[in-house]
Formats: structure tokens, sequence, C-alpha cells
């Protein structure tokens, strides 16, 4: 390759005569010097216009969309463009703006299509490893591999010996993480191995969260171990925003960047965004590209990660993630000591080459054995990144993969925590009675004594503020119509004088029942119209 450069330089650049001749016949001319010039490709195209990959000030990759300034930047390097004076000399011009911006708005060009760009090996979805630098048309991505880098032979059909190699190499550091269970640590795993296996994984990847009781047990560290080995350097931390618009602003720009690994840290708030949850389960986003009223459509292949103390998460966000806990059963977490890698960022980047190809040995093991499936829980969604990574874990002995996930549920997932205590407290409080909106909203104003207190966060803000309080209830049960909650079930009940009637019933043990089985006529005397309070209430 090294030598097709220094033939490419030192060819002569071709003349584009740009006087007296129609503006199609330029653009095509400077455009076929484009393409002439794009071997090895710089320029490729993305998000339906043309991209470069450029190196920041630390010497990180980055895809950078072409503007006017440097296409023509590029041009005046492919091609010599000339004027001719009315005395019929040639002069050298600069690429004339009309001709720049007219390649700009072709729309389709003959260049390669770019996803991203990634810093080391990767797999391809066939099984093999790309690992020579530079562009790979079956991943469409740029392989720019961090100075230094060396990573030892993998072989394609790896033996039990060096399989278990492998696996002693990524155990070993994730030894001094205390994690609260086995699910926890090879969750782990598998979250080292998702972006090195991301071009493979057909179709999206959940959001690990990995949280902990209290600071300094290390899930921060959790997260630049993962950086450290995918992108041979420590992310910037990166804090999650407060509102939606903030989180879509930010995963536009991270994506239009070409961003692989997306890490929040120290999530403080619930975690609940309908962006990052769209982005979860989307293959490409769109959105407006900031400060210009340019739509563009990104693709999304990023692994994502979230961190901090007792993380909860909202919305419809906990069943687009997996759990990593830690928990060190100390007062004082950070300061521990006794571990056997004391530095473990210096010991990662030290093996760095050794840690990507124990990844990459047990990803081609899997793959030359045909793949075999896994007896691993079903995350709705996102099942092809559980087939393979629950794969790779699985044939190489390592169990418990998404072996937390209830245990997720049941502790991170704050909507579904509260909505179960609120409805719980419901049927408390009415049995099998149907209720209006209009009732219960005037018994919680009244005295809603423990159905008040149980109500979701957002409602209880609600009832207490300015608005209606009954159209937001109205519109939270309606969301819900036929959810069942833990024990119960919110359904529908009909209508009384165009009111909408709803019932809290209990789920029959070991079944989950049917929509229609718990539903009754509803007439106007089926309402006691009663005001809860006093000591009627159960307390």
């Amino acid at each position: 390759m090294g030598n097709k450069r220094r033939a490419a330089g030192r060819r002569a650049l071709p003349t584009v005569y740009v006087t007296g001749r129609p503006l199609r016949e330029i653009t095509g001319e400077a455009l076929g010097a484009l393409i002439e010039a794009n071997d090895p490709p710089e320029l490729f195209t993305r998000f339906g216009g043309i991209a470069r990959v450029r190196s920041d000030e630390r010497g990180r990759p980055l895809i950078e969309r072409v503007s006017d300034a440097i296409l023509r930047h590029r041009l005046e390097r492919v091609a010599q463009f000339v004027r001719t004076t009315a005395k019929q000399e040639m002069i050298p011009v600069a690429p004339p703006t009309e001709v720049v911006q007219d390649v700009l708005v072709i729309g389709s060009w003959p260049l390669p299509p770019l996803e991203a760009v990634v810093e080391v090996p990767v797999m391809r979805p066939d099984g093999t490893v790309f690992g020579t630098p530079g562009y790979d048309a079956v991943t469409r991505l740029v392989y720019r591999p961090t100075p230094g880098l060396i990573v030892p032979e993998v072989s394609d059909e790896p033996t039990a010996e060096e399989r278990d190699a492998a696996i002693d190499a990524l155990r070993d550091i994730v030894v001094d993480f205390p994690f609260v269970d086995a699910a926890s640590r090879t969750n782990t795993l598998g979250l080292i191995l998702t972006p090195i296996l991301r071009p493979a994984i057909p179709g999206e990847v959940p959001l690990a969260l990995v949280d902990k009781p209290k600071r300094g047990t290390g899930a921060t560290l959790v997260g630049q171990l993962i950086t450290s080995i995918a992108l041979g350097s420590e992310t910037d931390l990166t804090t999650a925003p407060h509102d939606d618009d903030e989180w879509r602003k930010k995963i536009t720009a991270s994506l239009l960047a070409g961003t692989t690994i997306m890490f929040f840290d120290n999530v403080e708030y619930t975690l609940s965004s309908p962006s990052l949850a769209a982005a979860l389960t989307s293959p490409a986003w769109s959105d407006r590209v900031l400060g210009r009223s340019e739509k563009v459509s990104l693709p999304q292949r990023a692994t994502w990660l979230a961190s901090g103390n007792n993380i909860k998460v909202g919305g419809d966000l906990a069943r687009r993630c997996y759990w990593v806990r830690l928990d060190a059963g100390v007062a004082r977490p950070w300061q521990r000591d006794r571990f056997k890698h004391p530095n473990l960022k210096a010991y990662v980047r030290a093996n760095r080459g050794k840690l990507l190809a124990a990844a990459l040995t047990l990803a081609r093991a899997w793959f030359s054995a045909g793949c075999p499936k896994a007896d691993v829980p079903t995350l709705g969604g996102f099942d092809g990144w559980a087939g393979m990574i629950g794969g790779v874990l699985g044939y190489a002995g390592i169990d418990g993969f998404l072996g937390n996930l209830n245990d997720l549920y049941e502790q991170v997932d704050e909507e579904e925590v509260a909505w179960e205590a609120f409805l719980g407290c419901w049927l408390e409080t009415y049995g099998d009675r149907a209720m209006t909106v209009a009732d219960v909203a005037r018994d919680l104003r009244s005295d809603g004594g423990w159905l008040r207190d149980a109500l979701p966060g957002d409602l209880a803000e609600a009832l207490v503020g300015k608005g209606s309080f009954e159209r937001r209830l109205g519109n939270a049960l309606a969301k819900r119509k036929g959810a069942i909650f833990g024990p119960v079930r919110l359904m529908p009940a009909g209508t009384v004088h165009s009111a909408k009637v709803w019932r809290v019933v209990r789920v029959p043990e070991g079944s989950l029942g049917s929509l229609g089985s718990f539903s009754r006529p509803i007439g106007p005397s089926t309402f006691s119209g009663l005001s809860v309070g006093g000591d009627t209430m159960p307390r």
C-alpha cells in the first residue's frame, strides 16, 4: 500500500479547463479527478453527503462532513484547474466556487459508503477478522489502529488450549471487581466483547447499566476498561443529560462524529429519555443537524453503557438494558487495597493487543464450531446481540449471561415498581369496584392516605402542580390499559356518562388472564362515590 501511495503522489495531476465550458462538463472532470485519486479511499459517502476521516489533536480518528472549504482543499490537490486569458495564456486557478458547490449537490457519488471508524480489529458478519488498516467494503468501516498497537495473530480454528488461554486473559482483568453475582461478571465479559463483535451482530445492542451502592466501587473503571480496550484510550467522560432535547442533541452530535462507544458516567437522575430509548432500538438515527435546517440519517452501530449509584430507569428503558451490579460491602470502597492489578488501566494498556486477540479468539472459536446456540434469556429487540454474545460466552464455558434480568426489572425499573405499588394500593382501597378518573382524583385530593403516597412520581407532581391532574391521570391509565404489574392488572371497564371507567384486578396465580375475563357490564349503580380518608382506609 505504501508503494501505491508513492506512485499516486508522483502521478501528474489531470488538467481541468474552466474557461468557456458548461458547468456540467467541468464538474464531471472534477468529480472524475476525485474518484481517480480516491485509492485508497479518503472520501466517503455518509448521511447523504460526502465525508472524510481525520484525527483530532489527540490523534483520535473522527468522521467529518466535507464542507465547501474541505472539498476545495481536496480538489486543489487532485487536479490542476486552469483558465484561459484573452491572450490564450493558461493560468492556474483555484477550484471555482460554483464547481465545488455543484459537486457537493450531486447527491449520488461513486464513493464508498462509511458507517464508522474502528481502532481495533473487529469481526465481520461471516466470522472473519477485519484487521488490515484501511477501508473494508464488507463492514463499511475504516480501521485506524492506535500507533504501536500489535495484535497477535488469531487462529481461524482456535484449539482448546488457545480458547482456555483467552478465557483466562479476559477473566483476569475483571478479577478485582466486586460483582454481586456471576451474572454481573459474565455480563461484563459480554460488554468487553460487544464493541469488537459489533459489526457482526445483527440488529441493535442494549444499554449496559453498571451501578453500585456507593461511589468509588469501580463502575466508572468498568467503563474505562471497555474504552481502553476498544479505543486505546479512556473516552471522555460524558454525563447524562437532564432532558430529552439534550439527549437528542448529544446522540446526534456523537453519531455525526462516528462515535462507537457511548459512555454516560455518574447518572444522578432517573434515566428516562424517549430519544435514548429510540436510539437503542434503531439501526439508523434521524435528526436535524444543530445550527442547520438539514436533516440527516446516521447509521447507529454504537456500544452503549451508563454508570451511577443505584441507577433508576423510567419509561421504556428497562427492557432495553442489561445489568452489571457492583458492591464492595465496605463503608469506603475507594480505600480498598490488595488488588491483583493495583493499576488496572496501565495493565490493560500494556496488554491491549493480547486482550483483543483473546476476545477475537473466543469469537473465532464460536464461529468455527458452527455458531452453536446458547440458552440465554429473551431480551426482546436484542435477540441478535444476546444470541451472539451469549453463544460466544456459552461455548467458552462461561455461564450466567443475562441471568439477572429479573433482578434488574425489580430493582431499577422505577416505573414498573411505582405502578405495581400504586395499583396494589388501588386494589386494596377500592376492591373490585370500577372507578372513574374524576372519582379517584377527588379521593386523592380530599385525603389520599397511602393511595396518594403511592402515586408514581410524575403524577404526584401533577397532583400539586398546575394543569389538569384528571387529564394526566386519565392519559397515564390509558397508556397502561390491560398491563400487568406484578400480581395486578389495570382493566378498562366501559364508560358511564361518557366517562371512562377503570378497575384493578388480581391476576390469577400462574396465569396472565385475558382482557375480557375481568370485564362486566357497568351501570351508574356501580359507583359508591367513596371518599377515601379517615379510619376507613387501610393503613
